[in-house]
């Protein structure tokens, strides 16, 4: 399970790209917004692994998801998220302020 905490003023692209001829790459991190908060990818694993009981209730679901995207003047949106499937349910943890830390739902198993 992917855990997704908190960014403090972290930057969300890693480039804007290049622009050449008109070309434009974008490569974000892992990232999902809701709530006016940005949360990234946690990059260590939990102390434990987590189990179904530490899933809270749903605090939001993906809307947009930006990987593709070639808009480099995208003001991110509740609900954009870098690389997570539209619709994704992203639930709150237990023992954990939604304002620090969120799981997303693993679509497809």
């Amino acid at each position: 399970m992917r855990l997704l905490t908190a960014a403090l003023a972290v930057p969300i692209l890693l480039a804007a790209g290049a622009c050449t001829h008109s070309t434009v790459q974008i490569d974000y991190i892992d990232f999902v917004q809701l709530g006016g908060i940005t949360y990234q990818a946690a990059w260590t694993s939990p102390v434990r692994p987590l189990q179904d009981s530490d899933l809270g209730p749903v605090y939001g679901k993906v809307k947009v998801k930006l990987e593709g995207s070639q808009d480099p003047k995208h003001q991110l949106q509740d609900g954009d998220a870098a690389f997570l499937t539209p619709g994704t349910e992203v639930y709150r943890v237990n023992g954990y302020r939604s304002t620090f830390r969120l799981l997303p739902a693993m679509m497809g198993g």
